[in-house]
This record gives structure tokens, C-alpha cells and sequence, in this order.
């Protein structure tokens, strides 16, 4: 974030928060998966938990935005994540809210994530290996 291409940095500028939130930011929101995979919250949380190992790999420090639905934003704070304003954004007339969560509170939540016994889930997508590098670096 910071250099105009994040969808929600306009909306993490009109929010009002305090600037130690603005530094070393990042938006996470698009997670592509199949149709048939959408409904079961194992596979979603598999992908997620899977997304923000790669994203920790890399960062030391970073404030994590994203816009998501009330269903979605239940998801995120499994991983960390708080709702900092509710119905910030309205897309197709459903509301969106805008959430954050830190290094340190995502670290947190996957380390416990990852403690919980895994459910089998059936059929079993093809999941790829994220690669997160940063600017200038190749991945």
C-alpha cells in the first residue's frame, strides 16, 4: 500500500486511524477458489492459513488490510484480524468492512490455527505454494 494501487487504501485514509497503523501496509483480500471449494470453511481456512505463512516468511512488521463481507470478516479474525469499521464500502448494495490485523496478531492466531486437530476435506483441491517476495526482489 502507499503507492495508489490497493483498492482499499482510500478507505484505510478516510477511517481516522492512528498513523502507526498507515506504516508498512499491505492489502490481502483475493483468494481465487473454485466453485466447488466455496462453500466448505476447511478449505478456506487451509488456503488462508497457507496464504499468510508465506506472507510471514517475508515481513517482519506490516499492518494487513483487507475489505470483506460480515461472512468473510468472521474467517479473518480467525487470523487475526479486527474489524476497524463496519460497512465501510457498499458493493452491489452488500456491505463491506474494512479489517486489519498486525504481524504479530496474525503469527498468533496461526500458530493456534495450526495447533487445532485437521478436519479431512474431501475432495481435496491442488493447492500451490504462494510465493510473497519483496518490491525489486525476485520471488
Amino acid at each position: 500500500m502507499g503507492r495508489g494501487l490497493a483498492p482499499c487504501e482510500e478507505l484505510v485514509a478516510r477511517a481516522g486511524l492512528p498513523p502507526e497503523m498507515h506504516t508498512d501496509g499491505w492489502e490481502v483480500g483475493r483468494l481465487v477458489v473454485a466453485p466447488e471449494y466455496r462453500s466448505n470453511a476447511e478449505v478456506l481456512k487451509t488456503c488462508l492459513m497457507l496464504t499468510f505463512i508465506g506472507f510471514l516468511e517475508v515481513t517482519k512488521k506490516a499492518n494487513a488490510y483487507a475489505t470483506c463481507t460480515p461472512v468473510l470478516g468472521r474467517l479473518y479474525r480467525r487470523f487475526g484480524f479486527q474489524v476497524v469499521q463496519k460497512e465501510a464500502v457498499l458493493k452491489d448494495g452488500e456491505p463491506y468492512s474494512l479489517i486489519h490485523g498486525t504481524v504479530e496478531s496474525v503469527r498468533q492466531a496461526v500458530l493456534a490455527a495450526r495447533a487445532e486437530p485437521q478436519q479431512s476435506v474431501a475432495p481435496q483441491p491442488a493447492v500451490r505454494r504462494i510465493v510473497f517476495a519483496p518490491q525489486g526482489v525476485p520471488a
